[in-house]
C-alpha cells in the first residue's frame, strides 16, 4: 500500500495534491456556501417576482434539502470505484445547467422539480469532495485540508450575505443575471477539472492503511461490510449527526426565540449577527486549529487532536448554555465568537478520525462519507423536528427549553471517549496477539 502511494505522488508531482485542494474548496464555496446561501436569500425575491403564494415558495424551498437526503449513500458507494476527475467534472457541467434554468423558470412544480434536481446533483458530488481529500492528502495533512474544505462553506454563506444583493444591483437590478453568472463559474470549475484535475485509483490513496492492501480488498459490498463492521466508524458518524443536527435544528430555532421570547425580542436582523459570529470564528479555526495542533503538538499528535476535540465538545456545550441565557446581544455575540473558535475543532473531528480509521483511509473514504452524509441529514431533520415541538408548546420562555437542549452536545465528545476507549483496547488485543 505505501509503495503504490508513493507511486503515484511520484507520478503526478507534489504540486497535484494542492491543485486538486483549490478545486475542491472553490466547488464547496460556490456551491454549498454562496450557491445555497443565494436561494435562501432571494427566496422572498423571486416567490414575488413569479407570483407565487407563500405556501409555493416554502414548497419550492424544501426541494433542494429534499433531493439531498437520497443519493449521498448510494453516491458514496460508487466514488470508490469510479474515475473521480471525470465523475466530478460532469456532474458540474449539469449542476450548471439547472443554475442556469432557475433564471427562466417560471412554474412552481417545475422550479421544484429543478430544486430537487440540484440537491440530488450537489447530494453526488459532496462524498467525491472528501474522496478527493483523501486521495491526495495523508495521515499528516489530512487535517488541515479537510480544514481548508469545510471553511470554504461559510466563507461562500459569508460572501453571499455581504455580496450578493449588491451584486444584483450592479448587474441591473436582475436576480437572474447572478445565477447565470454562478452557473458560468461552475461550468469553468468543471472544464478546469476535465484538463487540469488528476485520477487516482483508492488503492493509491495518500491516506493509506496497513490493513487494506490490494485492489482485491475493494468493492462496493467489500467496503460497505467493512466499514458498518466498525464500532468506532459508528460512534464517529452519530457523533457527528447529532453535533450537527443540533447546529442545525437549533440554529433554525435560534432565529425564533430571540425574536420572539420577551427576555430577548430583538429585531429581525439581530439574529443573522448572532450567528455571523459564530461562523466567522468557526470558518478561521476550521484551519488555524489543526495548523496549531500539527506545530506545537506533533508529538502524540493522535492524542492531542481527540483530546482537544473532547474538550471543545465539552466547552461548546458550557457556551451555548450560556450565551442564549445571557439575555444581552453583545454578551451572545461575544460568546457565539468565542464558541465559534471551539467549533473550529469539534465538528471537523468525528470526520477526520472516522477517515483516519484503518478499516476506512482513503480507499473507503466515500463509502464511509455516503454513510456519513445520510445520516447527517437524518438527525438533522429528526433534531430540527424536535427543536420546533418542544419549543411550540413553550411559548412563554422559549429560551430555556433551548438552553438545554444545547447540551446535547455533549453526546459528541462522550462518542468520541467511547471510541478512543475501543481504540485503545483493540491495539492491546493486537499487541497480545503478535508472534513475539
Amino acid at each position: 500500500m505505501g509503495t503504490a502511494a508513493t507511486t503515484g505522488s511520484d507520478k503526478y508531482g507534489p504540486k497535484t495534491k494542492y491543485l486538486m485542494l483549490v478545486f475542491v474548496c472553490l466547488f464547496t464555496f460556490l456551491v454549498g456556501g454562496f450557491g445555497a446561501t443565494l436561494f435562501n436569500l432571494l427566496q422572498v425575491t423571486v416567490a414575488n417576482d413569479l407570483g407565487w403564494t407563500a405556501g409555493e415558495r416554502a414548497f419550492v424551498a424544501t426541494g433542494y434539502s429534499t433531493g439531498m437526503i437520497w443519493f449521498a449513500f448510494f453516491s458514496g458507494l460508487v466514488v470508490d470505484k469510479v474515475n473521480v476527475k471525470r465523475m466530478w467534472g460532469s456532474l458540474l457541467v449539469a449542476l450548471a445547467f439547472f443554475v442556469i434554468l432557475r433564471a427562466f423558470v417560471v412554474g412552481v412544480t417545475l422550479y421544484y422539480i429543478i430544486m430537487f434536481v440540484s440537491g440530488m446533483v450537489v447530494s453526488i458530488i459532496n462524498p467525491l469532495s472528501t474522496k478527493v481529500i483523501t486521495l491526495w492528502f495523508g495521515h499528516k495533512q489530512l487535517a488541515v485540508a479537510n480544514g481548508f474544505l469545510t471553511s470554504s462553506n461559510p466563507l461562500g454563506q459569508f460572501t453571499a450575505n455581504i455580496f450578493a444583493l449588491p451584486l444584483i444591483g450592479l448587474l441591473g437590478g436582475q436576480w437572474q443575471t447572478l445565477y447565470i453568472v454562478l452557473a458560468v463559474f461552475i461550468v469553468v470549475l468543471g472544464v478546469a477539472i476535465f484538463v487540469f484535475g488528476k485520477n487516482r485509483k483508492s488503492i493509491d490513496a495518500a491516506l493509506e492503511s496497513d490493513q487494506i492492501k490490494s485492489a482485491d480488498e475493494l468493492g462496493i459490498w467489500k467496503n460497505l461490510k467493512a466499514v458498518v463492521k466498525v464500532p468506532q466508524a459508528w460512534c464517529y458518524l452519530v457523533a457527528s449527526g447529532v453535533f450537527l443536527g443540533l447546529v442545525y435544528g437549533g440554529g433554525s430555532q435560534l432565529y425564533v426565540v430571540l425574536q420572539v421570547d420577551p427576555n430577548w425580542a430583538l429585531d429581525a436582523a439581530a439574529p443573522g449577527i448572532v450567528t455571523a459570529m459564530n461562523n466567522i470564528g468557526s470558518m478561521i479555526m476550521y484551519v488555524v486549529a489543526p495548523l496549531i495542533i500539527g506545530k506545537f503538538l506533533a508529538k502524540n499528535y493522535d492524542r492531542n487532536y481527540r483530546l482537544i476535540a473532547i474538550i471543545c465538545g465539552c466547552l461548546s456545550a458550557v457556551l451555548m448554555f450560556a450565551g442564549v441565557r445571557s439575555y444581552n446581544f453583545t454578551a451572545i455575540c461575544v460568546i457565539f465568537f468565542i464558541n465559534g473558535i471551539v467549533f473550529g475543532q469539534i465538528v471537523p473531528a468525528p470526520k477526520v478520525l472516522m477517515l483516519r480509521l484503518p478499516q476506512i483511509a482513503g480507499a473507503r473514504a466515500g463509502t464511509a462519507m455516503g454513510i456519513y452524509l445520510t445520516l447527517n441529514r437524518i438527525f438533522q431533520t429528526i433534531i430540527t423536528a424536535i427543536f420546533g415541538m418542544v419549543l411550540a408548546i413553550n411559548t412563554t420562555n422559549p429560551t430555556e427549553p433551548l438552553s438545554w437542549m444545547y447540551m446535547l452536545y455533549l453526546v459528541a465528545p462522550v462518542l468520541i471517549i467511547v471510541a478512543w476507549v475501543l481504540d485503545n483496547r483493540q491495539k492491546k488485543a493486537a499487541a497480545a496477539a503478535a508472534p513475539e
